[in-house]
């Protein structure tokens, strides 16, 4: 009986060597395989975003303007007259900054200011992300801050973060405001990188008159390869293969000569995304050569419903249970050594 007894100390005693390393083991193996899965981000596409109020191609270019915003920095173009590709007005700013200018210019005065192609460039940078922005025209008058007229006109924007990115961008045959009471646009085209564009004839206080909506791509002349004319267009949408949204809106295009010259008047394009989460690799078990099999060939490894590895590891509610009946068997022994040997006393 006391070899009983001494067995059954030497059980309670062990319990805790061989219990703790088992449960820390499975906590560990716990963590290898059931921990949080980290998930990368691919940052969003560049935003850009374009637009021209005239160009015939290699001949000349008025009010035209680009902006570019994305992980490289941000950068923007305006073009108040380009004659036979050469700039007469205009400027590029690449990176943090800003920078103008005119062909012929009064500077302010108490009646107000006239600019004959003017541009001017911007790019910001904060948070981590960036903004640009590019504006040109042929010409531009205020008169006292009360009525303002441009004249050939386009603006272009883009921002970028990591998260989104977008480009807005509209063009203008003719502008005309007053005292936010009253605003005139001819031959007028707008692109956002929601996928939205349109292009128009006539604004008056934001009410379309012949727009792109009521055209439905009927607005053509086709005499192709005499000429191809195309009026009031606009379009938009997302690329299923980059995420890419973009849109273009044009008010005229001119193909004579099957391509030997091409027109545009008043047309805009703009560009966006957001960023992509990508999920890591899923690492795959194989069965070793020498395991079970299943109709001649090798049994797959099985994930759990959560996508991750079967647990393989030492379960710790199980190692704790172990523990438990060690326990439980040691004391038995323990208390029916002592009660033998009470017996036998008498």
């Amino acid at each position: 009986m006391r070899k009983n007894v001494r067995r059954a100390t030497v059980v309670l005693a062990l319990t805790p060597l061989i219990c703790v390393p088992m449960t820390v083991a499975s906590f560990a193996s716990g963590l290898r395989d059931g921990g949080t899965t980290t998930t990368t981000t691919i940052p969003a596409p560049p935003g850009d975003s374009s637009a021209v109020a005239a160009e015939v191609n290699g001949i000349i270019a008025i009010g035209k303007t680009k902006a570019h915003a994305g992980s490289d920095g941000g950068s923007s173009s305006a073009d108040g007259l380009d004659l036979l590709g050469q700039r007469i007005a205009g400027g590029d700013q690449h990176g943090v900054g800003s920078s103008g200018g005119n062909l012929i210019g009064t500077g302010d005065t108490p009646l107000g200011d006239a600019e004959v192609a003017p541009w001017s460039n911007k790019v910001t940078g904060d948070d981590g992300g960036y903004q640009a922005m590019a504006e040109a025209a042929l010409a531009h008058v205020n008169l006292a801050d009360v009525v303002e007229l441009w004249l050939l006109h386009s603006k272009s924007g883009a921002s970028w973060t990591p998260d989104q990115s977008t480009g807005d961008a509209e063009s203008d045959g003719a502008e005309v405001s007053a005292l936010d009471m009253l605003d005139v646009k001819v031959l007028h085209s707008e692109a956002h990188s929601n996928g939205t564009s349109k292009s128009d004839l006539l604004v008056i206080n934001g009410t379309e008159i012949g727009s792109s909506d009521d055209a439905n791509g009927m607005c053509q002349i086709d005499a192709t390869p005499l000429i191809d004319l195309i009026c009031l267009t606009a379009n938009g949408g997302t690329s299923a293969e980059t995420g890419v949204t973009s849109s273009d809106g044009t008010v005229v295009t001119v193909d004579v000569g099957d391509g030997s010259l091409i027109g545009t008047v008043s047309g805009s394009t703009s560009q966006g995304g957001h960023g992509q989460p990508v999920s890591p690799p899923r690492e795959v078990h194989h069965q070793p050569q020498g395991g079970d099999q299943s109709g001649g060939g090798q049994v797959p490894a099985v994930r759990s419903p959560q996508g991750s590895l079967p647990f393989t590891g030492t379960d710790a509610a199980r190692a704790t249970a172990f523990a438990v009946a060690l326990a439980a068997l040691g004391g038995a022994m323990t208390a029916f050594g002592r009660r033998r040997r009470s017996t036998f006393a008498f």
